[in-house]
């Protein structure tokens, strides 16, 4: 589950890309996203959540632990990684879109095609932001 392009927070600076569920994803940080990166003591999980449902959701989730349901995870820092989840609702409600059902992991045949190509993480005011796409 977990692929290799560790790098500590006392070496060198993140990388631009990582591998991730097979894919080659371009990481993209703001300056502020990056010495956030490097300050980070406690755990930070970054996990970019597909979500399929009646409709087709992604988002950037900073969580402090993993699901125990992610496809892939790197690590960026001693202390950051970074995850891709896919997700699937037990029911399509689409009058509770709004509100949060419960999950189950997507059983996916060919992972790759649904790990995105681009992460951009921003962090500003204290929060940290994200998001990422599947076209270059």
């Amino acid at each position: 589950m977990n692929s290799t392009a560790a790098v500590s927070s006392d070496g060198p600076a993140p990388p631009d890309y990582v591998q991730l569920g097979g894919r080659q994803v371009h990481l993209r940080l703001s300056p502020s996203a990056r010495a956030q990166l490097a300050r980070e003591t406690g755990s930070l999980e970054i996990e970019l959540e597909v979500y399929f449902s009646c409709y087709l959701r992604k988002r950037v989730r900073f969580l402090r632990a993993p699901h125990e349901d992610v496809v892939d995870r790197v690590a960026l820092s001693d202390h950051v990684n970074l995850s891709v989840r896919m997700v699937m609702t037990r029911a399509c409600l689409v009058a509770d879109a709004s509100a949060e059902p419960e999950l189950d992991a997507l059983p996916v045949i060919r992972r790759r095609a649904f790990v995105p190509r681009w992460v951009s993480l921003h962090y500003t005011g204290g929060a940290w932001f994200g998001e990422f796409g599947f076209r270059r």
